[in-house]
């Protein structure tokens, strides 16, 4: 541990929207799961801390980055494998997140309830690297292309109404008001417009989404229209967004690698039956619409064949390297990183005075300031994702 290059142990989250599969086979794990493996965590985060492995045992990352005198890691990366949709979600700017912390705190509301929503004072911007085809809803649609969707669709003209009366920021907020009698008419009668419709939905469309959401969810409507709302974007395998603070978000369908601020503040705005804080999301969510190409992060590798997707926050950073068959690449740690060896055979990471020798799923630790060496001693190219 001298070197500050050491082995870590991610933890695996079961949540029922996850896959079976593709997040244990990257571990290396057969049999038959009796959960799903929806993310993989690789980071200090307290609700499931990556374990520091060392010859003599297992120990917190955090608690041995104390002990190194090292902060707590300021970011969070993870694999996700997303076999049902996720919730439509959106997440506080760091002004928004402590104000609300302090208010909740005033309030006596356990950090753990269901109905709290700031679970920290930190804000939570995203960027997602493609592993698969992804589709995901990103940010809302412009009030002009909205216009001419409802004008389109005999069901949606109530949604026209309020759109030329109240704007963007009206239309969610009445979409998302429990009860309201006007929505529940459009939605019944968008169903049965889809329903009798003789039309084969592709997957850049609402009318797909919504039918896979009743599919897996029978009877939960909640901010099921936000799907109308919302752009429908495809990733290709090696593409890469970012999702800043208060824009509306969520992953639909396909594998990522995830990487964000250290934070769990959430606030939800639709295709879940969990708690929805209606007044609180519009309070903080931007009701800008906005062209999710815009987020996109493309860039080319350079002469140590890696790519780093940078973003405008500072809070982490995600690159990804790639090392030939029978050979080495170099790299320095400019802060705190973890490494994890997602394809290929066999791979060294060296430190001066650390060898270590993983295969495919394992990851490390680097301290900042280590010259890294990796080694790829077989015929097959190594890919690394490196958090920091």
């Amino acid at each position: 541990m001298d070197s500050g290059l050491f082995r870590i142990r991610g933890a695996v989250q079961p949540y029922d929207w996850g896959g079976y599969s593709y997040i244990r086979a990257l571990l290396g794990e057969s049999g038959t799961p009796d959960n799903p493996s929806a993310e993989y965590w690789l980071g200090t985060h307290p609700n499931a801390p990556s374990k520091a492995v060392f010859p003599t045992g297992e120990q917190d990352l955090s608690v041995v980055l104390e002990n190194m005198g090292q902060p707590p890691l300021s970011f969070l990366m993870k694999i996700l494998d997303v076999r049902m949709m996720l919730s439509i979600q959106v997440h506080p700017s760091i002004p928004q997140a402590e104000e609300g912390y302090a208010r909740e705190d005033a309030k006596d509301i356990p950090l753990k309830a269901g109905k709290r929503t700031y679970k920290d004072k930190n804000h939570k911007p995203e960027l997602m690297f493609a592993l698969s085809k992804f589709w995901m809803l990103h940010g809302l649609r412009s009030e002009a292309e909205l216009e001419i969707e409802f004008k389109n669709r005999p069901s949606c003209t109530s949604l026209l109404a309020i759109l030329s009366n109240k704007g963007l920021r009206g239309l969610v907020s009445a979409v998302l008001e429990p009860n309201n009698p006007v929505i529940e008419t459009v939605l019944n009668n968008l169903l049965e417009e889809i329903e009798l419709s003789e039309e084969s939905f592709g997957k850049l469309s609402p009318e797909f989404w919504i039918q896979r959401w009743l599919e897996d969810n029978p009877g939960v409507f909640t901010g099921i229209l936000m799907i109308f709302l919302m752009n429908i974007i495809e990733l290709q395998p090696g593409e890469a967004v970012y999702q800043p603070d208060r824009l509306l978000h969520a992953y639909l369908e396909g594998q990522n690698v995830e990487i964000m601020a250290n934070s769990d503040n959430v606030l939800r705005a639709g295709l879940t039956s969990k708690h929805i804080d209606a007044e609180e999301l519009l309070k903080i969510t931007n009701f800008e619409p906005t062209d999710p190409s815009k987020f996109k992060v493309n860039v080319d590798r350079d002469e140590n064949g890696i790519r780093s997707f940078n973003t405008p926050f500072k809070d982490f950073l995600l690159k990804e390297i790639e090392v030939p068959p029978n050979s080495e690449r170099k790299m320095k740690s400019e802060r705190s990183q973890i490494l994890l060896f997602f394809t290929g055979e066999q791979l060294g990471i060296s430190t001066e005075n650390t060898d270590l020798n993983l295969i495919p799923g394992e990851a490390c630790f680097s301290r900042t300031g280590n010259e890294i060496v990796f080694s790829n001693p077989t015929n097959r190219t190594a890919k690394v994702f490196i958090g920091s």
